[in-house]
């Protein structure tokens, strides 16, 4: 039976064949300026949100062989700004409020960014809980999106409560507002 369907489409390319051809360079047509504006968008809008965006590079090292004379090797830097990453899943992550634990796997969350303080100067990220002097003050201190506190979903505001991940215990100093999701830092 599908011979049969075969055969007379076949048949029917070969009877309408300048019409076919029409037709296919016209597919071919729309799905490359589908292609190429897809990409113009996504990439003329990506960190469009990040004032000097267009001064900022990602250079990327392990960890062992950073150069810490970077900014005096390349006198065309003006800050560097050092982060990690952090996802491993068997960590869990506590949150701490009047005494009161509330535990979450690592994963909850996309992951941990472990930055400097001249992160939140450098992307010009606005605080909707705290600021960033207290922030910059409290050595090891932990600041959370605002998706991330709602999915915490705690009472009371979180400044002031303390995450435990592993042995170790920070204090939560602030809360940023979201990044846009189409900018160059994924896992935020």
């Amino acid at each position: 039976m599908i011979l049969h369907y075969l055969r007379i489409a076949f048949r029917s390319m070969n009877k309408y064949k300048v019409q076919n051809i029409i037709c296919i360079i016209g597919l071919a047509v729309g799905f490359l300026c589908f292609s190429l504006c897809n990409y113009a968008v996504r990439d003329f809008t990506t960190n469009g949100d990040i004032p000097n965006a267009d001064r900022i590079y990602e250079i990327m090292f392990v960890a062992e062989n950073f150069p810490e004379n970077i900014i005096e090797s390349f006198p065309e830097i003006d800050k560097k700004v050092p982060f990690g990453s952090s996802y491993r899943s068997d960590n869990i992550v506590t949150f701490e409020n009047n005494g009161k634990p509330i535990s979450l796997p690592v994963n909850f969350v996309t992951g941990f960014q472990y930055v400097d303080t001249a992160f939140i100067d450098m992307f010009s990220l606005k605080f909707t809980e705290g600021s960033a002097l207290s922030s910059k003050l409290t050595a090891n201190s932990v600041v959370l999106f605002e998706s991330c506190a709602r999915q915490i979903a705690l009472p009371a505001t979180l400044i002031g409560t303390s995450m435990q991940l592993g042995d170790a215990s920070y204090p939560v100093t602030g809360i940023l507002r979201d990044i846009p999701g189409n900018n160059m830092f994924h896992s935020m």
